[in-house]
């Protein structure tokens, strides 16, 4: 995963983040939304198991992927950190999860 550290850091240093976009096969980065600042991680394919969040705690979390399937694993994976909100956004579907409970679109 990329841009994990700069997001940490961040943090650390009192930034306004406001949330997360995870990118598989992405770049990663950071703009200004407002007042806050949104990061894009960037994360290969296969990579989920090794996903470190920890810096996500309590950030909005999207997860973008190529495909449901591709993306499933890491929404999975999301879903093990406490997260205010995440959502994994595909070609053929959108999920989100809120609340304790999943609800899922076809696109």
């Amino acid at each position: 995963m990329r841009g994990h550290e700069d997001l940490v850091q961040a943090r650390l240093e009192g930034w306004p983040v406001g949330g997360v976009d995870i990118v598989v096969d992405g770049l990663p980065g950071f703009d200004r939304r407002g007042k806050a600042v949104w990061f894009y991680l960037a994360v290969d394919r296969g990579e989920a198991a090794a996903l470190d969040l920890r810096g996500c705690y309590g950030l909005l979390v999207f997860v973008h992927a190529p495909s449901y399937e591709l993306g499933w694993s890491i929404f999975d994976r999301v879903s093990e950190f406490d997260l205010l909100f995440f959502a994994l956004c595909a070609p053929e579907v959108v999920v989100r999860f809120d609340g304790g409970r999943i609800e899922e679109w076809a696109v």
